[in-house]
């Protein structure tokens, strides 16, 4: 699991609900919600910075996702 995304789901202290998944590595379900939050945050922010892209690296490099292959 995402480092990033781990503590901010003990945080909002969900990291038992988090952690059910059943190879512990975490919710598949709870993990792939978490990155489509992150990926609209980072789209929301190229699209307010005109398509200056310096705000999406920054948001996908944060939180150690790759971006998408085109």
């Amino acid at each position: 699991m995402n480092e990033r995304i781990k503590q901010l789901a003990e945080q909002a202290s969900v990291s038992s609900l988090w952690m059910s998944g059943t190879d512990q590595q975490g919710n598949p379900i709870l993990e792939k919600f978490a990155q489509l939050i992150v990926q609209t945050c980072a789209d929301i922010g190229a699209l307010k910075a005109d398509g200056n892209y310096e705000v999406y690296n920054s948001i996908v490099e944060y939180f150690g996702m790759q971006e998408p292959e085109e």
